[in-house]
């Protein structure tokens, strides 16, 4: 899965509230998670300090059971051995990237054979398992996409390679968040953030019939 947006609208915290509900089989949303999962989360692109910061601002514990691995950036363009080595004791179920830019820095994405470099590292550390990676949207993306492909930073490759795109449009007020199924367009969500900044969604109202 790629998870991409502009810059600063809070794509890791969202992330991590998904991760906490895999490891706590708790509610993500509208969906419930029916058993914990080992979620592993490799950080490059906040520092651990900061990191810790922001979670403690939004009210999320930051003594959960997601791990979360801090990484320099590029170290996933490097040899894989030793994070390899730092997953392996953790077993995990699910891992999530943060973030592409920072992971692979010195890489450039831009170029279709570095991006397939890319997608072959991030499927190698996962090991067979579920992943999320997240990125950053295209600069002068539009507000309106009519083709997710053309939205994210870097060679299409990425995301056409992807099984599944997020795409979380807008900057202030209510974030609406594309999810796409391959070539399909499958689900729309509009989410808000609390003052702390968690994402909340709130179902759609279903419109009353008169009688």
């Amino acid at each position: 899965m790629l998870c991409f947006s502009k810059p600063k609208i809070g794509k890791s915290i969202l992330v991590t509230q998904m991760l906490q509900a895999l490891a706590t089989a708790g509610q993500f949303f509208a969906s419930t998670v029916t058993a914990p999962m080992q979620a592993v989360m490799l950080q490059a692109d906040t520092p651990p300090g900061i990191w810790q910061e922001e979670l403690a601002q939004t009210g999320l514990p930051t003594d959960s059971p997601v791990h979360t691995l801090f990484l320099d950036p590029g170290a996933l363009s490097k040899n894989l051995t030793p994070v390899l080595a730092q997953l392996a004791p953790l077993r995990p179920c699910y891992l999530a990237f943060d973030a592409i830019d920072s992971l692979f820095a010195g890489l450039d994405i831009n170029e279709p054979e570095p991006a397939k470099e890319v997608l072959r590292r991030l499927r190698r550390v996962a090991q067979g398992h579920a992943f999320l990676a997240i990125h950053h949207a295209r600069k002068g993306s539009p507000g309106e996409v009519e083709d997710l492909r053309d939205a994210a930073a870097g060679s299409r490759i990425l995301m056409e390679q992807a099984d599944q795109v997020v795409f979380i449009r807008g900057n202030t007020g209510p974030i609406e968040i594309t999810g796409r199924l391959m070539s399909h367009t499958y689900e729309r969500r509009t989410l808000k953030r609390t003052a702390g900044g968690l994402w909340q969604y709130t179902p759609p109202t279903a419109p009353r019939l008169s009688p």
